[in-house]
């Protein structure tokens, strides 16, 4: 939806009023107080975008990507709202007992160690994120098991920073660690052995071996 985004008071009015109806004519939606031209410049910009469409009897409607993005933003100012990210985290661990661990080469929390994790995509089930994630990440084709969820809210200096949804799933893995990226660098790593680990971590590996569908609520600062 980027360069989608109606940046301008009437365009974000337009999609208010139409998010409010099912159609409406160009009567029906042009304000008494604007001039025809500047509204309708306004109207075409959406069109242009793909967000409002004309029927053949004149009228007016959101498109489905704008049904999409007012479904986005708040009804108080009409703006896109921060929105926790959904994500999936993999518990992999081998026949020593040891876990897959990634080490960040980015912020937030950047060399710090974390078990691996992505973001799940549009349109994307549960299950079809980690078993996406587990091909993506390690090269693997199967399909882990639920393991739990877990709601995590990472602070610094007193700010919310990342609030996370995460759905955690789990698989045994003998192989090698998958190759360093950009991202990432994996290693085996016995939980007793673990230092420098992402805040939370340590408390998903406690929670999944002491349950075998567990709820976890972490509030945690870090340091940036």
């Amino acid at each position: 939806m980027v360069g989608m985004t109606p940046g301008h008071h009437i365009q974000r009015r337009i999609i208010l009023d139409l998010a409010k109806a099912t159609r409406l004519r160009y009567s029906e939606l042009k304000p008494r107080e604007l001039e025809s031209n500047s509204f309708m410049y306004h109207l075409k910009e959406l069109m242009k975008r793909g967000l409002v469409e004309q029927h053949n009897d004149k009228s007016y409607s959101l498109t489905p990507s704008g049904v999409s993005y007012f479904d986005s933003v708040t009804l108080t100012n009409n703006q896109p709202r921060r929105q926790p990210k959904i994500i999936c985290i993999l518990i992999v661990r081998d026949n020593e007992g040891r876990y897959l661990f990634a080490k960040r080469k980015m912020q937030p929390n950047i060399n710090t160690w974390m078990l691996p994790s992505g973001k799940q995509h549009f349109g994307e089930s549960v299950s079809e994120h980690a078993i996406r994630e587990l091909n993506d990440q390690i090269g693997i084709d199967a399909i882990p098991a639920r393991a739990g969820v877990a709601d995590i809210r990472l602070n610094t200096r007193g700010e919310l920073v990342t609030h996370l949804m995460a759905n955690v799933y789990a698989t045994t893995y003998t192989g090698k660690p998958p190759d360093a990226n950009d991202r990432f660098e994996y290693s085996w790593i016995a939980k007793d052995e673990l230092d420098d680990a992402t805040p939370g971590t340590r408390d998903l590996i406690e929670a999944f071996e002491s349950s075998d569908n567990f709820a976890l609520e972490l509030d945690l600062e870090f340091d940036s």
